[in-house]
């Protein structure tokens, strides 16, 4: 089973619903949710998100909200969905996989299901499957949106830590896949590093 695991800061409403409802509409099925809310306990939408993810699980079970008291950063909220997806936050089972989803952001309908089957013909001593991701933004003056793909990156398979440390051809924290045990074994994410965390 899949953790898909959307971090909030200081969105408004129908931005974390977006992410949320390309969740939903995944084509793999195996997954549940958590939106971990880490926006300052006195931002005035946070009473807003809480409302709207709640809406979304009243309709479905795989859906789960949890709120940090107050802003500890990024990490600190990828973090809290680790120890949901290694089951020790209380609630649900062990995860295998867990893919981050940035507010932000959304997922394509078939993304789990493509990264799950690349997943199953690595070994398992696969940690981590990733994709391409792209840019949809508005013309303020039209509204109208338009597709920004970026220069394309390199593909690497194998071990690829030394590669990593020349340049991230990864992407941002929304684009892979990761097994829930090495993630678990390599000590979560460094919650001291706040600029270019992903």
């Amino acid at each position: 089973m899949i953790l898909a695991a959307i971090t909030t800061h200081k969105r408004r409403p129908e931005m974390v619903g977006r992410a949320l409802r390309s969740v939903i509409a995944q084509t793999f099925t195996d997954w549940n949710c958590v939106v971990v809310d880490d926006s300052p306990a006195d931002w005035p939408l946070r009473d807003d998100v809480r409302k709207m993810v709640e809406g979304y699980a009243r309709q479905d079970s795989r859906i789960r909200y949890v709120a940090h008291g107050r802003n500890y950063g990024a990490q600190r909220a990828r973090n809290t969905a680790l120890s949901i997806a290694n089951n020790t936050h209380g609630g649900g089972g062990y995860y295998e996989y867990i893919g981050y989803l940035d507010d932000d952001d959304e997922w394509l309908p078939e993304k789990l299901e493509k990264m799950y089957a690349r997943f199953q013909e690595c070994g398992e001593d696969t940690g981590l499957v990733y994709c391409r991701g792209f840019s949809v933004c508005q013309d303020p003056r039209t509204g109208k949106e338009y597709l920004i793909r970026g220069k394309p990156r390199p593909s690497f398979e194998g071990n690829v830590y030394g590669r990593m440390m020349l340049g991230d051809f990864v992407g941002t924290f929304s684009n892979p896949l990761m097994r829930t045990k090495y993630l678990v074994q390599a000590g979560g994410m460094d919650e001291n590093v706040v600029n270019r965390d992903d």
